[in-house]
């Protein structure tokens, strides 16, 4: 697949103005440019009780992506990035479903976590999960 970016620089342009703009920047240290601070935000945004609320609850990801897309949309249309706000989703239903999805995710880490096997492997795990058996036959 062809890599459209190398044909059209203006996108490349887009794009990392757009997450400059959302991760705030750093300074690289391998080559000494500027780069979008991945997985972060940017301190205009910081403020926000929206992405406090997600940052804490493990949905941060998904906010800066919806952010980085507003971006890049206000970009192509030729507006200016003066507000954080306005590339917040306001779509109550979205909301909705992304709390609901770090939830699960909370749960079935918890779940992980309770019955992952135990360091000492298959073994293990059948010791913990059928302890009567393992006593009868000497597992």
């Amino acid at each position: 697949m062809t890599d459209v970016t190398n044909r059209r620089p203006w996108l490349q342009d887009i794009d990392y103005r757009a997450r400059c703009y959302v991760h705030g920047t750093t300074r690289s240290e391998k080559t000494g440019q500027i780069d979008p601070a991945y997985g972060e935000w940017a301190a205009h945004f910081l403020p926000l009780p929206l992405v406090r609320e997600a940052e804490a609850n493990d949905w941060g990801h998904e906010l800066r992506s919806f952010a980085i897309f507003g971006a890049k949309r206000r970009l192509f249309d030729g507006r200016k990035l003066d507000d954080p706000r306005a590339l917040m989703p306001q779509d109550e239903g979205w909301l909705t479903y992304r709390r609901q999805q770090a939830h699960k995710y909370k749960l079935a880490a918890a779940w992980r976590e309770q019955n992952a096997p135990p360091a000492n492997g298959i073994p293990g795990l059948i010791r913990r999960l059928f302890p009567e058996l393992s006593k009868r036959f000497g597992a």
